[in-house]
């Protein structure tokens, strides 16, 4: 029986009854409205706990992802420079100040970063907040053990080309010596390259320019309600550079008109287009060639094309592929037969530069399928790959292309690298997938990138490590530290002349003059000065495989010691000894692959915004309009979109002309649709060579 104040409803009146039970009405009225007060308050703590949560991972990232390139940045002090090749010819003080002034340059921007972060501050993000300061103080910290690092440096450079010239005569070892002569070899003086005179700004055509006048039509004051008049000449003028707000008043279907005449001699059909006109990439579509070669443009630009298709896939109400799939033609018509003209060109080439990046592609994966290809005929991979190749900074021949890799392996490569191919130098990183190239080419050699090497003997010297000990002694000491370790011929002091090495290696590189007209034979000179150098960094470094190798299991080679903090640079050391030296005997080889790596960032900005390509076809459509937009750019072709305009117009124009020419012969009228344009077989006969890329 339920207890209300003690009472018994059984042996309660009507009236008493009905009093209570209004009472408990109420009560529970009360209580509902208390409930929803609360549900409303937990509503409103539960959206206010999303937003808070969300603020704070997102500063959370934000300060994770600074501290994270922070340290990078701490521990990897030279990968700002592996692609430079005027940096690398510095001296080692030269190429340690413009690191740490990159570096401090990146602190500056971060600092920036973290005092802009776009959320609120007070006591509802008092822990987001705290990780911004703790950020911004290790950025401090960071900024000043910079400064002393650099300091420790330049103190470790002057006290090791003094002490060897001091003890050059006291190590009779073989390694001991080379290290010397490394260490003490002269480089020359940096060329100084006269500054060029600012042309400033010059005049280009512009669009035509329009004028927009607006009117006062009250005159009445606003202020006071009088009558006001022009004053002076009652005008302003100022001139803008604007944008459209609306893309889709920028769009439209645009009716072209063309005349035609025939021949009455020889039937050729000729058709006027006119330079305003825009045409279509298959004369019975509607997609024209200037959208086509803005995408195109986007897209090696780096630029994802999502946003750029939209409007007018939904303007037009085209299909989801509509647009891929007149990219994929115009691509196939216009800007393959280019690509094979540089393909030509690079199987022809003497020396050839390699490297490749990541890139996904869905049906290379599994997880896509398209028409193009039956699935037994494709290889499915994880990984895939985009190839770059290119031609030496100095080579009379300029190119760059791109070609597709399922995977990262030789069988892959060898579909690109083919046995036409007639380079008698390949020029590539470690990895061992080239070497079997040369199987196919008898004679041929292989340079392995300088570069590379010498980040792993920057990682085994560990300049951080090195500095924090110097940075506690005054000169005096820091000479006698660093003395002790030329006598001991120590692992720091032989990584550090195998370093040197290198670097006096790039400084000899860049005393060349590449405009004179006997540039070869400057290269043949210094070459033989690098030999010496690479030679007695070599011997430096048997010495270093000797103390950090060991035999493998079989006896047949030599293997790296676990936990050893030289073993990784001695066993890339070991391992690429073979392939290092191929450029002191041809001055038309470089020691590094540099230019095929700036090559390929253009790709690798593409892929962070893009993320994949959905098929092989459109994979292979991506490195043929790469290697047309590269390598235009490296002939001097400023404008590419233009000159790419000209062509494919010419282009489109001589294929319209040869197939009216067949049909009016046959006694079909204009006025009849041709619904089938073979636009690759109309191509054949037109003057490609009018349309060069690479000049000779």
């Amino acid at each position: 029986m339920t207890k209300n104040n003690g009472l018994n409803p059984e042996n309660m009146s009507k009236e008493e009854l009905l009093a209570l039970f209004m009472k408990t009405q109420a009560e529970l009225n009360a209580t509902k409205e208390k409930l929803k007060k609360t549900a409303e308050k937990n509503i409103k703590l539960e959206e206010r706990n999303v937003v808070l949560e969300e603020q704070v991972t997102g500063v959370q990232k934000v300060a994770t992802e600074g501290l994270r390139q922070v340290a990078e940045l701490t521990q990897n002090l030279n990968k700002r420079v592996f692609l430079l090749d005027d940096v690398l010819s510095m001296s080692l003080v030269e190429q340690i100040a413009f690191a740490f002034s990159e570096h401090v340059e990146w602190i500056q921007n971060a600092k920036s970063w973290f005092n802009q972060t776009p959320f609120k501050k007070g006591a509802d993000v008092k822990g987001s907040k705290n990780e911004l300061n703790d950020a911004e103080s290790a950025t401090k910290k960071l900024n000043g053990s910079i400064k002393n690092a650099g300091r420790c440096i330049n103190r470790v450079t002057k006290v090791i080309a003094q002490a060897v010239s001091i003890l050059a005569d006291t190590d009779k070892t073989k390694y001991g010596q080379a290290a010397a002569k490394i260490n003490s070899f002269i480089v020359p003086a940096k060329k100084e390259t006269p500054k060029k005179k600012s042309k400033g700004r010059i005049a280009k055509d512009r669009p035509a320019e329009k004028t927009v006048k607006a009117s006062l039509n009250s005159h009445t004051c606003k202020s006071c309600g009088g009558t006001t008049v022009p004053y002076e000449t009652g005008k302003l003028v100022d001139s803008v550079i604007g944008a459209n707000r609306k893309l889709n008043e920028l769009l439209g279907v645009v009716k072209n008109i063309h005349e035609v005449e025939v021949c009455e001699k020889c039937g050729k059909v000729s058709v006027a287009i006119s330079d305003n006109q825009d045409v279509p990439v298959v004369p019975n579509r509607e997609i024209g060639i200037d959208y086509m070669l803005c995408c195109a443009d986007f897209i090696c630009r780096g630029m994802a094309l999502n946003n750029y298709i939209a409007p007018i896939k939904d303007m037009f109400e085209l299909g989801n592929d509509t647009i891929s799939y007149n990219l994929h033609d115009f691509v196939g018509i216009y800007i393959k037969p280019l690509y094979e003209g540089i393909i030509r060109a690079a199987k022809q080439a003497p020396v050839l530069l390699l490297d490749g990046t990541p890139f996904d592609c869905l049906e290379s994966q599994g997880v896509r399928k398209s028409k193009d290809r039956k699935a037994e005929n494709i290889t499915v991979s994880k990984s895939n790959y985009i190839l770059s190749m290119a031609s030496p900074a100095h080579s009379k021949v300029q190119f760059t292309a791109y070609g597709y890799l399922e995977k990262r392996n030789f069988e892959s490569i060898r579909k690109i690298i083919t046995p036409e191919y007639k380079f008698k130098t390949l020029v590539t990183d470690g990895f061992n997938g080239y070497e079997a190239l040369l199987d196919e080419h008898p004679g041929a050699k292989l340079q392995h990138c300088l570069v590379h090497l010498r980040r792993y003997l920057i990682l085994a010297f560990d300049f951080n490590n090195y500095c924090e000990q110097l940075d506690v002694l005054d000169d005096e000491e820091c000479r006698q530290f660093v003395m002790k370790d030329i006598k001991e011929a120590s692992d720091k002091y032989l990584i550090y002349s195998a370093f040197n090495a290198i670097n006096k290696i790039y400084a000899l590189e860049d005393s060349v003059d590449y405009s004179s007209d006997d540039y070869l034979k400057q290269v043949a000179l210094v070459r033989g000065k690098c030999r010496a150098l690479l030679e007695n960094a070599d011997v430096v470094m048997e010495e270093m495989i000797r103390r950090h190798m060991s035999p493998n299991k079989t006896n047949t080679g030599l293997v790296g010691k676990k936990g050893d903090a030289y073993s990784k640079a001695c066993v890339y050391w070991y391992q690429q000894r073979p392939f290092i030296k191929a450029f002191l005997n041809d001055p038309t080889v470089p020691p590094d692959t540099n230019i095929v790596e700036q090559a390929i960032r253009p790709i690798t900005v593409f892929r962070k915004n893009a993320n994949w390509k959905a098929t092989i076809s459109y994979m292979e459509d991506l490195c043929m309009l790469y290697s047309v937009f590269m390598t235009a750019k490296k002939n001097d072709i400023s404008d590419v979109y233009g000159w790419l305009r000209t062509y494919c117009r010419d282009l489109y124009k001589y294929c319209l002309e040869k197939q009216w020419t067949a049909y009016i012969k046959e006694g079909k009228s204009l006025t009849k649709k041709i619904l089938t344009w073979d636009m690759p077989s109309l191509s054949e006969g037109f003057d490609f060579g009018k349309y060069q890329l690479i000049k000779n």
